[in-house]
């Protein structure tokens, strides 16, 4: 009778112990994926190799930005890329290696803040630049059902398609109205808040610094500790410097969270 208690004994233990490891596999599966997350890409361009182009702002503005998410609610992924690490090859490959990460739960970001086109292009340090159609590929591959992006640079209003009236125009489409479309089918959200229409000028650092002031509370308007689409656009375009009209544009729920305050 001794022999065979021990014997139980030690099975049950192994039962139980064979349990757990199984049960904590379980949570983990379960959890991971379902734990959002937010994955951010922020690209700031100060000194170009033609110093001609030079910039004040665009570094500290955007350091200030990541913050602002970095110190919300959530956990953070943040990749920032500033100045002459700014080329084409290496934006294009973080946004990729980065944004594969997430999940369907999950928040992208991408930011970017520097000088820009009337043809929807971003320019990068050495003279090369990235276009709609190249940050379109990556977004539409990428499984997060929610994606942010900020581009404070003259003429980002290029990126969306007739912003004077907030919708599509009838005789004109953009890659990043393709997207918007495409991402409905799929259930997902997609924002893009630019720093002026498509035939304005964007000042230095005349973006960047009231969305951050309003990301860190100061959009906040019903005090719920939520910053939505609708709050943070309605503080920025009452704060933004000088004579330019910030668009925000996508496929989205004027209620979407872009961050929730600690």
């Amino acid at each position: 009778m001794e022999i065979t208690s021990k014997y139980s004994e030690k099975k049950n233990r192994k039962y139980i112990s064979f349990i757990s490891c199984l049960s904590a596999l379980f949570v983990f599966l379960i959890s991971s994926p379902a734990d959002a997350a937010k994955y951010g890409v922020f690209i700031a361009v100060s000194k170009y190799y033609n110093s001609d182009m030079n910039l004040t702002y665009p570094v500290i503005s955007t350091t200030n930005l990541l913050n602002a998410f970095k110190n919300s609610k959530g956990c953070t992924n943040f990749i920032l890329i500033t100045d002459y690490d700014v080329t084409r090859e290496h934006v294009l490959d973080k946004m990729k290696e980065q944004f594969r990460k997430a999940f369907e739960n999950d928040t992208i970001i991408f930011t970017y803040s520097g000088h820009g086109s009337n043809t929807a292009r971003l320019s990068m340090s050495d003279g090369g630049s990235i276009n709609l159609y190249d940050i379109q590929d990556i977004l539409s591959e990428c499984r997060a059902k929610v994606k942010l992006l900020f581009i404070s640079s003259c003429y980002s209003g290029s990126f969306a398609v007739d912003n004077d009236n907030h919708h599509p125009g009838n005789n004109e489409t953009s890659a990043f109205d393709k997207l918007a479309n495409t991402i409905k089918k799929k259930d997902q959200q997609v924002l893009l808040f630019l720093s002026s229409r498509k035939d304005q000028t964007s000042w230095d650092g005349s973006f960047f610094t009231p969305l951050v002031t309003g990301l860190k509370g100061a959009a906040d308007l019903n005090r719920d500790r939520k910053i939505t689409a609708t709050e943070i656009f309605k503080y920025v375009k009452h704060n933004c410097y000088y004579l330019q009209n910030p668009v925000m544009w996508g496929a989205f729920n004027r209620n979407l969270e872009i961050l929730t305050l600690k």
